[in-house]
């Protein structure tokens, strides 16, 4: 990879309660391109339909990838998962992500689909353009 992006994450507190904040300069130069913050699912999700955040963010667009029990044993595994876009605003927003209809493949390498029980890690990234990222995160949870 070799990217030049610069992003940090930190657990900031409001009134609400606690949320996760993501922020940097994304750059695309030197072949990069994302900052991400990540985290290991050990059991799957049974039954889950799909994914609930609820965020705010600068209005641009951030996205989500999972890595499954197919994607994640691959090699070169970054560049297999299944990815959804969603947008921000100033405001908190709650985004309900269905599996079955906002998470495209990276590749026809992969699965066409999957469910909540193989998925084995999430992340949440800025990618893909150069810009100044800001997102926060108040929750995710599967529904």
């Amino acid at each position: 990879m070799g990217g030049v992006s610069e992003g940090r994450a930190s657990i900031r507190t409001s009134p609400e309660g606690p949320y996760v904040r993501l922020e940097g300069l994304v750059s695309t130069a030197n072949n990069g391109g994302f900052i991400q913050i990540r985290t290991k699912i050990t059991n799957g999700v049974k039954n889950a339909e799909g994914i609930l955040l609820k965020v705010r963010g600068n209005g641009d667009k951030y996205y989500i990838h999972l890595n499954t029990n197919e994607t994640i044993f691959l090699p070169q595994q970054y560049r297999y998962y299944y990815q959804a876009i969603f947008p921000t605003s100033k405001d908190w927003t709650e985004v309900k992500l269905p599996f079955s209809t906002e998470f495209k493949r990276s590749s026809a390498k992969i699965s066409n689909s999957f469910d909540g029980n193989q998925i084995r890690t999430i992340g949440i990234l800025a990618y893909g353009k150069d810009h100044y990222a800001l997102l926060e995160v108040s929750y995710l949870s599967f529904y």
